[in-house]
């Protein structure tokens, strides 16, 4: 499809881009500390582990930088936890 709309170099230059875009997998438990199950009125622990993918072998990727924002900053996600359709918690975590 990309490849009827722009020349080869064009395409490269965009498959080139996507690959600095962040790609995450997550993978979540929830727990009760010291018991095997969850029943109702437990106070639970959320583990949540995040990997960076599509990084094609390195460890992280630089600090994004614009002309329009010529500060650096380090790459962070959201954690947002919602119940009932409200946001019960939120963290900024840095990736590094």
């Amino acid at each position: 499809m990309l490849k009827d709309q722009f020349t080869r170099n064009q395409v490269d230059d965009i498959e080139e881009s996507i690959k600095i875009i962040p790609r995450y997998n997550s993978k979540i438990e929830v727990l009760v500390e010291g018991f095997d199950e969850i029943i109702i009125n437990d106070l639970v622990s959320f583990k949540i582990t995040i990997d960076r993918i599509g990084l094609e072998g390195k460890r992280e990727i630089g600090v994004p930088h614009s002309n329009s924002f010529p500060d650096l900053y380090d790459e962070r996600i959201a954690v947002l936890i919602t119940a009932e359709n409200k946001i019960v918690y939120e963290a900024n975590v840095n990736t590094l």
